[in-house]
C-alpha cells in the first residue's frame, strides 16, 4: 500500500499538522522537544510556503513580533533571510535528514526511505542526530559529546 492510498496515514498527518501548528503558536518548534520525524518534516515543507506568503501577503505576519536582529561585524540576520532560517533549523534539527524526503532527486532519498518508511514517520523514535547523512555516505565525523575514534577526522561539518 502506498501512502497516498492510506486514509489512516492522511489522518495522522492532519492530526500532526494541527498539533504542530498549535505548538508553533505557543513558540515551540519541533526541534525543541521530543517528537516524531514527521513533525520536523513539516518544518521543511512549510519553509518555502512561509517565504512565499511573507513576500506575497506580509499582513499575514503582522501580529508576529519581529525577530531580534542578530548582528556581528559583517552580517545582520533579519526575518526575511530564508536561507539562514533553513540553516538555523538544520543546526537545531534532531533528524539530520529532515529535508530530504521533499527532494525527489536527492541521492540518499531511497536509502532514507528504506530505513524510515513513511508509515513509521509518526512513531516515537530515537532521532538520527547530527552527522547521520555523512555516516550514510561513509564520511566519519565527530559528534559533540562523543569521543573521537583513533584516526578520526576533526571535521565536524554536517
Amino acid at each position: 500500500m502506498l501512502v497516498s492510498e492510506s486514509r489512516a496515514w492522511a489522518e495522522l498527518a492532519r492530526s500532526r499538522c494541527l498539533a504542530v501548528s498549535e505548538e508553533i503558536k505557543n513558540g515551540i518548534l519541533p526541534f525543541d522537544r521530543d517528537g516524531c520525524f514527521f513533525d520536523e518534516l513539516l518544518m521543511a515543507l512549510a519553509l518555502p510556503h512561509a517565504e512565499a506568503a511573507m513576500s506575497d501577503e506580509p499582513d499575514l505576519f503582522s501580529d508576529l513580533p519581529a525577530a531580534t536582529a542578530l548582528a556581528d561585524d559583517d552580517f545582520v540576520l533579519l526575518d526575511d533571510e530564508w536561507d539562514a532560517v533553513s540553516d538555523g533549523f538544520d543546526d537545531r534539527c534532531r533528524w539530520d535528514e529532515w529535508e530530504i524526503p521533499l527532494s525527489t532527486n536527492h541521492p540518499l532519498l531511497r536509502t532514507i526511505l528504506e530505513e524510515r518508511h513513511p508509515f513509521t514517520w509518526f512513531d516515537p523514535a530515537k532521532p538520527t542526530g547530527a552527522g547521520y547523512l555523512n555516516r550514510l555516505l561513509g564520511i566519519e565525523t565527530l559528534v559533540p559529546n562523543e569521543p573521537a575514534k583513533s584516526g578520526a577526522s576533526s571535521d565536524t561539518s554536517r
